[in-house]
């Protein structure tokens, strides 16, 4: 049910004492449940679903063009440092005039990242992502316990520009769609607080797809892509699930 990989990390983390047996059969139980509803969305998939698309996020941003925020969650490590100067690079000219990139980045590497992303678009201000409570994300490495993840806001910031609250939450954590995925709660939060309805959200990274399922829940148009084929399968299948709640 949980793939080989996500299986493996949970087997290691039992035995390391670092989960317990109760928190990974509930989580089992989510994954199970959240397969049932994906093969029950294959049935409102259209084929000429064209907002996703399997494909990098260079070629992706590189043809897409007047899009109002582009509102993603890159991979954190310090190999994909280089990724968010690229993908500041991109954004430049995929965004309208006084468009918003806002990008949802780990701790460890954030002067890194701060340093790539400013050569190609001006730095807004940084938000403040809370994540649930209960146990946090330790890194070891730091020797911190880590309750919440930045929000990078960049672009020009015009006349009218509507307000930012610098804090968001999430009220739950969601893994049931992809390893690295973020809530529905928390995302949509964001969605209200960075776009209005009818505006164009673009997710380069879409994984599971929640960005977009939280887009259409809140009445935005949303594009994306993923290098993953399974992953763009798996969030056109939420987001016809979705549609097709809407529509009951």
């Amino acid at each position: 049910v949980m793939g080989a990989a996500a299986a493996g990390k949970v087997c290691d983390e039992i035995a390391q004492g670092r989960l317990s047996l109760a928190r990974a059969k509930r989580d089992l139980s989510k994954a199970e449940d959240a397969k049932k509803l994906l093969e029950a969305a294959k049935a409102v998939v259209r084929s000429d679903d064209e907002w996703c698309h399997c494909c990098s996020m260079e070629e992706f941003l590189g043809k897409a063009r007047d899009i109002d925020c582009i509102l993603t969650d890159p991979p954190y490590g310090k190999e994909y440092v280089g990724l968010y100067g690229t993908l500041a690079r991109l954004a430049a000219t995929a965004l309208k005039p006084n468009g918003v990139l806002a990008v949802m980045c780990g701790h460890s590497y954030l002067p890194e990242v701060l340093a790539e992303m400013t050569r190609h678009m001006r730095y807004r201000w940084e938000m403040a992502y809370l994540t649930p409570g209960g146990q946090a994300v330790q890194l070891w490495d730091r020797k911190v316990n880590t309750f919440w993840k930045p929000i990078l806001i960049f672009g020009e910031q015009a006349d009218d520009a509507k307000w930012l609250g610098d804090v968001v939450k999430s009220d739950a954590n969601d893994k049931r769609f992809h390893e690295w995925s973020q809530s529905e709660s928390g995302m949509g939060r964001l969605v209200e607080v960075l776009t209005d309805p009818g505006q164009l959200i673009a997710d380069p990274f879409l994984g599971g797809g929640t960005t977009a399922v939280a887009a259409l829940r809140l009445h935005r148009r949303i594009i994306g892509c993923d290098t993953d084929a399974d992953m763009v399968k798996t969030a056109q299948s939420r987001v016809a699930l979705a549609l097709a709640e809407t529509v009951q």
